[in-house]
Formats: C-alpha cells, structure tokens, sequence
C-alpha cells in the first residue's frame, strides 16, 4: 500500500485578480492511461497557505516492481467555479526512493518533509 499525506502548502501564487486562490491536489500514481489512481482533496477556499490534512491511499499489486517504475505526481489546481480550473503547481516523486527507505517499526517506508513545486501558470 501507498499512503501519501497532503498536508499543507505555503505561498501559493495570487491570481491574476490580486485573490488568493481556491485550491486543491490532485494525486496519480503515473503511468496512468485511466487515470484511475487520481486522488483529490476538498478545495480550500482564499489561502495562499492551505492546510489540506487528506489522506490519500492506494493498494499496491506487485509492490517491489512498481516502485522501481512509478512516479506520484501531485499537484496543485484552482478551482475556477463557472471557469475552469487552472494546474497551479506540479511535483513528481519516484516512487523508486520509498524503496531505499529503512521501515519504521510498522514495516512501513516513510518519505517525509517539504517538496518544492514546479510552477505551471
């Protein structure tokens, strides 16, 4: 199993209306032609700072290989309302670096701490 936490995010971008945006992360596990491993949270209204706190799970098959040759990719969007919503920031993690993690006394590879973004608007 692939637990992934998304916990906060600082300093997000203003919109082009000088607002704080609306935002929420979106999660995969790529390659996904279905995109059937997207994950999302609840949208956090006017923060340039959002507090998330979702867990986001997935069930692994063959776990071993498909962390040599997988990426989670989260990212960061705007809700737009009646307009549509715009991908503020994007982050990918091979999931290859869990597998170079000692277990913790739960048997569980843990990947902690702040990841900068890549910037998309």
């Amino acid at each position: 199993m692939v637990f992934f936490l998304s916990g906060h995010v600082k300093h997000l971008a203003l919109l082009s209306t000088g607002q704080a945006p609306d935002s929420y992360m979106k999660a995969y596990i790529r390659p996904d032609p279905q995109n059937v491993t997207k994950r999302k949270t609840q949208i956090v209204k006017a923060s340039q700072n959002p507090t998330f706190n979702k867990e986001l799970y997935y069930n692994i098959l063959d776990g071993e290989q498909l962390l040599s040759t997988r990426v989670l990719e989260v990212s960061v969007w705007n809700c737009g309302g009646l307009m549509d919503n715009t991908k503020m920031y994007t982050l990918y993690i091979p999931l290859q670096k869990l597998k170079n993690r000692p277990e913790d006394r739960k048997g569980n590879r843990v990947l902690e701490g702040w990841f900068a973004f890549d910037k998309n608007m």
